[in-house]
Formats: C-alpha cells, sequence, structure tokens
C-alpha cells in the first residue's frame, strides 16, 4: 500500500486473516489530506504494556476511540529493533529481485496455499492499470518460507513472532475498550491458532501513475493488520467519506482494524417493527400510525421486521424444507437446472469460490418465475410466492402514501401486475474458517422491497448510519429492506440498505429471500410529484433506467456495495455541468 518511485524497497503487511474488497472510490486530490495533522491516534505501546494504571487506562481509552472514529492508528515504542526492520525489509526487495524462474517455485495455485507469489500487472474490469509485485505467507500457527533468498526465512521468523505479540496485546486492550475481559478476543477466536499471514507488496516506479493504483480501495479481513514501509508515501485511509494521505515514520507500526474486529464488536439491532394487520385492517387511526412508521423505517433504517402477516407458520416451515430438499439433490441432479444467463428463469449454483482475494461461502437457487423442480413442489411454492407478493404490495401502497403519493401510486406506475419477483434461496453451510470467508459481500439489492424468512440461525448484518449491525432471528416473521428502485423513486429520500451475509463454524444458515421489482420494460425514475414542492422544484437526483437493463447490469457484475446505483445517481456537480 505504498507507492514506489527509484530504488523502492517494498512495504511489509502483517494480516490476521484474509482481504474482502469494497467499492473503488475515485481519488480527488482536493480531498487528500495529511492523517497526522488530524488524529491523535497514536498508541504508546509500552504505556499499554508497563504503564501505570492511569496511563494504560488512558491507552486503552484512545485505543476505543481510534478504532471507533478512524479504525486506524499509529503505534510507537514497540520494542521491535529498528535493525530488525530493515533486514527484513531487505529480505523481502532480495525475494523480489530473485530471477522470474526462481520466483516461479513460489507462486502458488490456491488462495489457502502456504506460499504465493504473483503480479497485479493486469487491467481490471474498470480498464484501472493495478501495479504490483506480491508475495503472501502463512507463518501461523505453521510456519512457512520462501527458501531463497538465503537469510529471509529466519529474519521473518523472528519478525512474525514478534508482531505477533504486539497484535496480541493490541487485542487485549482493543477487548478492554469495548467493556470485555482483556482476554475475550483471544479466547473466543482461538488466537493461539490464529491465522496470521505476512504479505510483502512491491510497487514498481510507474511511468504513468495517473492511469494506475498500487491497490483498488477495500477492507481486511480478520482483526488487525501491522503494517511498515521503506519511506516512500501511497497509502490512503477513508476518513468520514474522504480519501486521506497516510504519512510514513520511520520506526512504527500504521495498523487498521479488519472486518473480523468490526464483526466481533457488532451489536444487535432494535430494528423498527412494522404491524402489517394493523396495516390492512386496522381503524384510521391505527393505519395512520402505521404508515407513519413505515415511511420512518424506509427513511432511517432501509429496513424493518414485519409481523401479523397472516402467512402460516407451517407454510413458512415447508418452503424451508422444500428448499433444503433442493439443496440436498446430488449434484448431477442440480445441474439440470444451472442456468446460464442472469435472466434465464432458474438458476442455481455455489459461491464456494475466491474474489478479491476472499472466500464467499454460499450455494444459491433463483427462480424468476417461480417455476420448480419436483424437489421444490410447484403448488408450495406457488402458495408461497403469491403470499408474500400480496404483503409486499400491501407495504408498499402504505410507502406510497408514507411519500405523500396515492397508494396505487407505485404499483400503478412501475406495473407491478406484471412486475418482477424473484425467489432466491440460499444455503450458508458451516465454515470451518469463518474469519476468512463471508457469505455476501456488502450490497443493495435492486428493485422496490426484498422480503427475507431465515432459518433460525442468524448471520445478516444490515449498515446503519455507518456502521455494522446484526439482525437478529425471530419465528414467525419477515425481515424486510428497502431497494435501488425505492431508492431511486423517491428521489433518495428512502435509501436502499447495504447489507452482508457473515458465515458461521457452529450451524448452517438458510435464506429465502423474495425480491420484488417493477415490470421487466418499466424505465424507474424519480417520480414528478416529489419533484415539486412549496420550496421550489428539486432536481432529480437519478437518471432513468429500464429495470431489465439495470438488472442484467447488476446481475452481470460482482455485488460491490452500490457500485449499480452509483451508475444512475446524478452528482450535484453532473447537475450544475447541464444546467443552462
Amino acid at each position: 500500500m505504498a507507492a514506489e518511485t527509484a530504488s523502492p524497497f517494498p512495504p511489509i503487511h502483517f494480516l490476521l486473516n484474509h482481504l474482502v474488497s469494497p467499492p473503488s472510490l475515485p481519488l480527488t486530490p482536493s480531498l487528500l489530506i495529511s492523517i497526522l495533522s488530524r488524529t491523535q491516534s497514536c498508541i504508546d505501546y509500552s504505556l499499554l504494556i508497563s504503564g501505570t494504571p492511569g496511563q494504560r487506562s488512558e491507552i486503552v481509552h484512545e485505543l476505543g476511540r481510534a478504532c471507533e472514529d478512524w479504525g486506524f492508528f499509529m503505534v510507537i515504542n514497540h520494542g521491535v529493533p529498528q535493525k530488525l526492520l530493515s533486514s527484513i525489509l531487505d529480505g523481502c526487495r532480495g525475494f523480489f529481485d530473485l530471477e522470474e524462474e526462481e520466483k516461479q517455485e513460489f507462486k502458488g495455485s490456491h488462495v489457502l496455499d502456504p506460499i504465493r507469489s504473483g503480479t497485479s500487472f493486469n487491467v481490471s474490469v474498470e480498464k484501472a492499470f493495478y501495479w504490483r509485485d506480491f508475495l503472501k505467507v502463512f507463518v501461523h500457527p505453521v510456519f512457512y518460507s520462501p527458501t531463497k533468498p538465503a537469510g529471509l526465512s529466519e529474519i521473518s521468523l523472528e519478525y512474525s513472532q514478534r508482531v505477533r505479540e504486539i497484535a496480541r496485546g493490541l487485542l487485549t486492550g482493543i477487548s478492554e475498550s469495548l467493556g470485555l475481559e482483556g482476554s475475550y478476543i483471544d479466547k473466543a477466536l482461538n488466537l493461539e491458532r490464529g491465522k496470521q499471514i505476512f504479505i510483502a507488496n512491491l510497487y514498481p516506479t510507474c511511468p504513468q501513475p495517473e492511469l494506475a493504483m498500487g491497490m483498488p480501495s477495500h477492507s481486511d479481513h480478520g482483526l488487525l493488520t501491522l503494517l511498515i514501509q521503506n519511506g516512500i508515501g501511497g497509502l490512503q485511509i477513508q476518513h468520514k467519506g474522504k480519501w486521506v494521505n497516510v504519512g510514513t515514520h520511520s520506526n512504527s507500526f500504521l495498523v487498521n482494524t479488519g472486518d473480523h474486529l468490526e464483526v466481533t464488536s457488532v451489536p444487535e439491532a432494535s430494528i423498527p417493527v412494522i404491524d402489517y394487520s394493523l396495516l390492512i385492517s386496522g381503524t384510521p387511526g391505527q393505519r395512520s400510525k402505521i404508515v407513519h412508521e413505515l415511511g420512518r423505517a424506509c427513511q432511517d433504517w432501509g429496513f424493518f421486521m414485519v409481523i401479523n402477516h397472516g402467512v402460516p407458520q407451517k407454510l413458512l416451515s415447508s418452503i424451508l424444507d422444500g428448499c433444503r430438499g433442493f439443496f440436498d439433490l446430488e449434484e448431477e441432479e442440480k445441474q439440470e437446472f444451472k442456468g446460464n444467463h442472469v435472466l434465464d428463469p432458474i438458476r442455481s449454483g455455489t459461491s464456494f469460490n475466491v474474489r478479491g482475494k476472499a472466500f464467499y461461502w454460499r450455494i444459491f437457487s433463483r427462480f424468476l418465475y417461480i417455476l420448480c423442480s419436483t424437489h421444490l413442489p410447484n403448488l408450495l411454492a406457488s402458495e408461497y410466492s403469491q403470499r408474500v407478493r400480496e404483503i409486499a404490495r400491501g407495504l408498499l401502497t402504505g410507502i406510497s402514501e408514507s411519500l405523500g403519493l396515492e397508494g396505487s401510486y407505485i404499483d400503478k406506475a412501475l406495473n407491478l401486475e406484471r412486475g418482477k419477483q424473484i425467489f432466491i434461496a440460499n444455503l450458508y453451510p458451516t465454515c470451518p474458517q469463518p474469519e476468512l470467508a463471508m457469505g455476501m459481500p456488502p450490497h443493495s439489492d435492486h428493485g422496490l422491497l426484498t422480503l427475507l424468512i431465515q432459518n433460525g440461525i442468524g448471520g445478516l448484518q444490515i449498515q446503519h448510519k455507518g456502521k455494522w449491525v446484526n439482525v437478529g432471528t425471530h419465528p414467525n416473521s419477515f425481515l424486510v429492506n428497502t431497494g435501488d428502485h425505492l431508492e431511486i423513486l423517491s428521489n433518495g429520500r428512502y435509501k436502499s440498505v447495504l447489507h452482508r451475509a457473515m458465515v458461521n463454524s457452529k450451524g448452517t444458515r438458510m435464506s429465502i429471500a423474495m425480491a420484488h421489482g417493477p415490470s421487466l420494460d418499466s424505465v424507474v425514475s424519480p417520480a414528478p410529484e416529489l419533484l415539486v414542492s412549496s420550496e421550489g422544484d428539486e432536481p432529480a437526483a437519478y437518471i432513468g433506467m429500464k429495470y431489465e437493463d439495470y438488472l442484467e447490469l447488476q446481475q452481470s457484475n460482482k455485488l460491490d456495495g452500490k457500485s449499480c446505483l452509483d451508475r444512475v445517481r446524478i452528482s450535484a456537480k453532473r447537475y450544475l455541468s447541464s444546467a443552462p
């Protein structure tokens, strides 16, 4: 993560797990500022380990604030000799200077191979060059090292042991900053056998740096990443929505928090609850209150729970059992329903693969028109889809009214009588190493509303006010999230919610999502009625796009935050430049 000029040495990354990539964001020079002029996130490790009780308490507090406000900090007085830091940089540079034939011995072919090296001199989907050589080595619980150059193995063993000790000391302080016992993270995640990965990156001098990046924007898997550099800057972090430069400072570690520290500290949310029976058959006063609550839930959360919906528990259990039956078929039988295109009416497959250096651990099945195999009886799926579609249209009537529109507005404007309904069953098997995997990456859904049921095993997280929160499992209820096309139609008043799926090592999770969208030929754009107010006209924040085109665009690319929605979003700069 450091750009390089003449005669550079590689920066060294120390990770406790793997990498998950959120969307790339444009690097705007005017937004780049020095991190050190903005924060006091400098942790004196010696005071954390051997300071007085008062000094230690203050450092624990600073550590918690750094994790909460920045997810990034610098560690000084860590006790690792400068000579060892220089030696490990020199040793890695020696590896990168080997002949290509010699490095091929350590190429590796799988993300879990203990030693892998290679290059990122390639072109990404967005036509941007990534300009990097890398070496990745597992160093704990079993130590590996390239046999070349001579001496690297001995140096990296000492270095990895010293850095692991610092990481565990920091995690003790972080545990305490969360109000937990100091040993909580260490014991809960079995850090005695925790995965430690040594990553050296070399960013050679680039003849056209304006056309290239060293690495795209991403977050790290795991708990903490400890990094040293060779004095050549290039690392940037995102803070409060803006990119900031991180300076180079000798004899210090730069530390960033990872996805699994976020997961460890993720609270369970008290999400809004909508009583559907009162929306459909309550008194005028009760219904008015529910419409108001529905609007608040869409505006503040983009997510809510629906109770008293009228779907029998027996039907919910039967559809979960039916889908489990499908997943239990022999692979040869499931191949019949594999599908080749995003708009094929039936598609099934697996996400046991690596994307952006992270495992996605999921088996899925999608039925666009609810066409089912004999193992998921057509009558069962048909009854379930009809009942859920009725609930979705009822909710959208209330949402229309909460926007100040006629109750039938969304239904008529987007032709919901012919609206696309997609049945998606996801199976997340027990994962032997959940710290290296995710069920699904952060993403928002296309369409208007997605209604979801689960089998009682948690794992769903949503982003609320910039932080991830767990969503608990509740029997006989639907979890509902707003989609991109409700955000577009409401001109941004109601946001689609980012959510992700985590996996675990204790039980198999299954979820069934029912996505509801417009008809395929509907062009979705902001409702004209919402672009006029007593204060004057409000500019449209999104361009119109046919739903079929949007669906194919999103489903044909990797799930990547709100990258698809961003393509139809009209920025303020774009709007002003087009104004007469």
